[in-house]
């Protein structure tokens, strides 16, 4: 979550911690219900085949965004289906499934609250806004509820708004690892569960090798419990709960998120076709720092990787993977309509250019916000195509949908470059450890006592939660959030030692570069620059900003320009990097830790005027007689 950028001073973001939310998470669906779902469900999307784009290595990307092929149905005729007793190949598929919300849902569902009932609406992740929090008499709270779906005037209708994309990838005889990304600011862990514990009964993978990702989009529904929360029905709707509270009656509702979840999976696995992967990465000057610098030499993690599974025989794309770090906060508050941000329009650019279906992961988003050399067009009313809301928000989808196509069109150049695409040899490890981490943010504290993570995050999970009852009286309760736990995953394709593979690792939350670069140090050695590795942020959990602690606290006041840290005021706190690091990404990457010190330490050894030294970044950090001066009157009390 982020203050949305303009060209005026950002206002600071927090999360209205005023929700209560009751209603119990939904129940699970099993695979005859995805099945139904899958054949039967009026409102599922279009799928672009496979192979419909131009692989010739120099794709050219369409200038109107009009689809490719026929959409009517998914096919790929002459792609050769995956067999059991192929070990020697890569398989994959891909689908995508619309989660946008119903009438009924923008309106909002009578829901239990204790003794009372409310209306419960559909919230947006990102537009719960506290502004003037340094002066109390300017506390202004507000929750930002959808109004409604983006769908005017791209070509896609609902599929525009926002959507649950599945790839499903393995090699026979090994365990499958299914990438699930969706439209939402952030997923806490009950939903994570919801999503999968449905998608496993419905395709058999285990339930850790499901990298459920959020797109981080504030124009997208609220899965923390901060911004207003979504209702019950559309997080699970199966044909039981239906016919129990008509939540299939408006506007063709059928399965809610985790029942269109479970159905996308299943179709990217039973469509799954072998393959050859191939990968590329390069930096990309598409983002930029959007943070007050806490170290001398903060910089943005630039990295743009992607992934492309090739069909074997036809070399038709089946499906994509992008990976770069930047904010999806373009649109800005003034929108109110369910929507993307740019990412969708960075798929179906690379969809149109490629071929197949594409999904993408943000990386570490901490510090980068999207650099988006915004066409003159874009400013002038007569000059743009978009016709929904104020001239402001007519300006913010022309931006967003620019920005798309620029880092959609990058990963189309990176991938078709030949002198940088490297193809990924058939082996596949996962690895996966938890970590428990402190929650010392006395606001996130405030807000389990005053229940607004009920039914979103459960901080104290134990095996009697599994029983209905159980859940209903979380539900009901404060909760105290001493501590929080969280999976984190490393995924190995092929042999990248060997310059034919791919690393992945896991990111519970918002990470800044200085953890980005971490992890890439981890598994290259000090050589890491411009080695294939993906960082999947908001990844198995979201759990806010994870700060590396040199850089916890931000810059200290420092000339009239100082506003009042944000970031840290939306994180566990100063201990969640660390125990990261020590809990689970030095047992993934086999580094033991007695072996590490942190780079704050180790660059004071050769010179302690080096920036990345201890020392250089307290002086750094401090403010001198000059700053005092000029700091405004509220730190010169």
């Amino acid at each position: 979550m982020r203050p949305q950028p303009s060209s005026a001073k950002p206002r600071l973001l927090l999360p209205a911690l005023l929700s209560s939310l009751l209603v119990m998470a939904a129940c699970t669906t099993d695979s005859e219900t995805a099945n139904t779902l899958a054949a039967n469900r009026n409102t599922q999307q279009a799928e672009v085949p496979a192979g419909s784009g131009n692989q010739s290595g120099g794709a050219v990307i369409p200038a109107d965004d009009s689809t490719t092929g026929d959409v009517s149905a998914d096919s790929s005729p002459k792609q050769i289906p995956c067999s059991n007793n192929d070990t020697t190949t890569w398989c994959a598929g891909i689908a995508v499934e619309s989660i946008a919300p119903s009438a009924k849902h923008i309106a909002g569902v009578p829901e239990a609250d204790g003794p009372n009932t409310r209306n419960q609406k559909f919230g947006l992740g990102g537009y719960g806004d506290v502004a003037g929090l340094g002066d109390p008499s300017k506390l202004n709270i507000s929750a930002g509820d959808a109004t409604g779906n983006y769908t005017n005037p791209e070509d896609l209708g609902q599929e525009q708004a926002i959507n649950v994309r599945v790839m499903y990838l393995t090699i026979p005889g090994k365990p499958a690892v299914l990438f699930v990304t969706l439209d939402a600011a952030g997923t806490g862990n009950l939903i994570q569960k919801g999503i999968k514990t449905t998608v496993s009964k419905a395709t058999g993978v285990p339930i850790d090798n499901m990298l459920v990702g959020s797109s981080h989009s504030h124009s997208a529904p609220d899965l923390h419990g901060l911004g207003g929360g979504v209702p019950a029905t559309w997080l699970s709707c199966t044909p039981e709960e239906a016919a129990l509270i008509g939540c299939g009656e408006d506007d063709k509702w059928t399965g809610g998120l985790y029942q269109r979840a479970a159905a996308a999976a299943k179709r990217a696995k039973d469509q799954a076709v072998k393959v050859r992967l191939e990968t590329a990465t390069q930096e990309v000057n598409l983002n930029g720092t959007r943070s007050p610098k806490a170290v001398p030499d903060m910089t943005t993690d630039q990295a743009l990787t992607v992934l492309r599974a090739v069909a074997l025989g036809t070399d038709e794309t089946v499906a994509t993977l992008v990976q770069y770090a930047a904010h999806p906060t373009i649109l800005g508050s003034d929108n109110r309509l369910t929507h993307s941000d740019y990412v969708n329009a960075t798929l179906r650019t690379v969809e149109k250019a490629l071929g197949g279906r594409a999904l993408y992961y943000n990386g570490p988003i901490g510090d980068a916000s999207a650099r988006d050399n915004i066409p003159n067009s874009c400013d002038k009313p007569d000059g743009n195509i978009y016709t929904v809301g104020s001239e402001n928000v007519k300006k913010a989808y022309c931006r967003a949908n620019s920005y798309g196509k620029s880092l959609g069109g990058a990963a189309v150049r990176l991938i078709n470059n030949s002198d940088l695409r490297k193809p990924v040899d058939v082996d596949l490890a996962v690895g996966h450890r938890t970590a428990v981490l402190p929650v010392t943010n006395p606001l996130f504290v405030g807000a389990g006592a005053i229940r607004a993570f009920n039914r979103y995050y459960n901080f104290v999970e134990t095996p009697a939660d599994d029983i209905p009852q159980i859940n209903m009286l979380r539900n009901s309760l404060p909760q105290l959030a001493p501590t929080a736990s969280t999976t984190v995953s490393r995924i190995t394709l092929g042999k990248p030692q060997n310059g034919k593979g791919l690393e992945m690792a896991t990111i519970p939350g918002e990470g800044r570069n200085g953890l980005g670069q971490l992890l890439r140090k981890l598994a290259y050695g000090p050589q890491s620059k411009g080695k294939p590795m993906m960082l999947l942020g908001l990844t198995h959990n979201s759990f806010g900003y994870i700060i590396p602690e040199e850089e916890f606290g931000g810059p200290l006041p420092k000339n009239s320009g100082y506003e009042l840290i944000y970031e840290e005021t939306v994180s566990l706190g100063p201990l969640t990097a660390p125990l990261l690091r020590y809990q689970a990404y030095f047992p993934l990457f086999n580094v033991a830790p007695e072996f590490y010190a942190p780079a704050y330490l180790t660059a004071c050894q050769g010179s302690p005027d080096s920036d990345a030294c201890l020392v250089k970044i307290l002086q750094f950090r401090s403010p001198g007689p000059a700053d005092v001066m000029n700091l405004p009157n509220e730190f010169q009390r």
